[in-house]
């Protein structure tokens, strides 16, 4: 008798940083996640309640709004809202060595039972993109250039229900998870905030950017001027 054989259906060949070459001298952390793919594919139930990910979606859309709604409303993530410092994708240095996005500690704190864990926006967007596109998409990580003043927001981990959880903030920068080119016509979603949608300041009508338009997402998020910075090339790998 064999043993059973597990067999995953994507929408398309992985997009980066993923890699399906099997030259053994190619970084192999850089192949598909089989723990990764176990989690995305499925249910996933915490104290907060269960999130639906990816598995049986239809188009790259709805994959990266599961992903993106999974990651906001799973209750393992709250802002670093100190120094805004990143906590899982670490930067290249000045040796030479690659930016990595750290998925093993990043997935770790989505399946375990701690308390939520501190991360910033690359956190974020890196976990839609990374995530998304494992099952076929082709996002990127956009940088948003400041510094700016944001509209009131709530940002993950807050509860949207609370009015005090709505506050404006002077960001130096963003990031948040792109697919498209680097224009005003790419499509942004954002794990790491919610908008109000009710122009009503007493009533709270709150969702989440989700394949939204970009020129309509950076009028939403800030009054002020917003530049793109372009797309994280220096977070080459995964870890």
């Amino acid at each position: 008798m064999t043993d059973p054989i597990l067999i995953y259906t994507i929408l398309a060949a992985p997009g980066a940083p993923w890699n399906l070459n099997d030259d053994p001298a190619q970084d192999d952390t850089q192949m598909p996640w089989r723990t990764v793919l176990d989690t995305i594919t499925r249910r996933t139930y915490w104290n907060t309640g269960s999130v639906l990910w990816g598995g049986g979606a239809a188009t790259v859309e709805e994959v990266a709004a599961r992903i993106t709604t999974a990651l906001n409303e799973g209750g393992r993530f709250r802002y670093e809202d100190f120094i805004g410092r990143s906590r899982y994708v670490v930067e290249a240095d000045m040796y030479g060595n690659p930016g990595y996005f750290d998925l093993t500690a990043y997935h770790n704190q989505i399946t375990g039972d701690g308390a939520a864990a501190l991360a910033n926006c690359l956190d974020m967007a890196w976990g839609v993109a990374a995530m998304s596109n494992l099952l076929g998409d082709s996002m990127h990580v956009m940088l948003l250039d400041g510094p700016f003043q944001t509209n009131p927001v709530c940002l993950v981990g807050s509860d949207p229900a609370d009015p005090t959880s709505w506050t404006a903030s002077a960001w130096a920068f963003h990031a948040v998870a792109w697919r498209g080119s680097d224009s005003d016509s790419g499509a942004v979603y954002d794990a790491c905030l919610r908008f109000d949608g009710d122009p009503d300041a007493s009533l709270i009508d709150d969702y989440l950017p989700l394949n939204m338009y970009y020129t309509s997402y950076a009028s939403t998020l800030t009054s002020g001027r917003i530049m793109r910075g372009g797309f994280d090339m220096e977070t080459e790998l995964l870890r």
